[in-house]
């Protein structure tokens, strides 16, 4: 009889500690519902939000450069001697012009070869006057940009261009744009250099 009184206590403990384990949290939870969320907490996407519709932005292309001959300008070229480089070099045959364009195709294949350092520049201005590049390059040298000016000739005529940088990632001239843009309030194209 002994054995059967032992076997009682040690279920009824059994059953005791099982009720503990169920009930204690539900008490010690201060009566919420310890039930886990089945699905998901996220609010529903607000109907405003369904009625706005998406735009493809373009992706941002590269301004070609057909640019026959680039110069760079400082305060010391003068501008008689710009005129003189730009000047094109006339052949006196037409077999002197044919080998000089082969000779200058075959140039141009081997510095694509080489594949030189590409570079960036932010572009900032663009002018007919020299005396104006040269007033906005001084103005951004004055407040510690690396600018310079460029005589450009092209199929529209002459242009000084002014420029700042260059830098060796596009990213750094991007910043060196926007960095441009708040300070100063010159707004500016990210271009190849040279």
């Amino acid at each position: 009889m002994d054995k059967q009184i032992l076997k009682q206590r040690i279920v009824g403990a059994i059953v005791l500690v099982g009720l503990a384990v169920i009930f204690i949290p539900m008490i010690l939870s201060g009566g919420k519902d310890s039930m886990p969320l089945f699905g998901s907490n996220i609010p529903d996407k607000p109907k405003k939000l369904e009625q706005l519709k998406s735009v493809e932005m373009p992706a941002r292309a590269e301004i070609p450069e057909q640019v026959s001959k680039r110069i760079p300008i400082d305060e010391n070229t003068s501008p008689e001697v710009n005129e003189k480089l730009l000047e094109p070099k006339s052949s006196s045959t037409s077999k002197e012009k044919k080998s000089a364009e082969k000779k200058r195709k075959q140039e141009q294949k081997k510095t694509e070869q080489e594949k030189p350092a590409k570079a960036w520049a932010v572009q900032v201005g663009s002018f007919a006057q020299r005396d104006n590049a040269m007033k906005l390059r001084d103005k951004l040298r004055k407040n510690k940009y690396p600018a310079f000016v460029e005589l450009v000739k092209s199929k529209d005529g002459k242009v000084y261009r002014v420029r700042v940088g260059p830098d060796v990632t596009r990213t750094l001239a991007e910043k060196r744009m926007q960095n441009l843009r708040d300070k100063m309030k010159i707004y500016g194209v990210v271009m190849r250099h040279p």
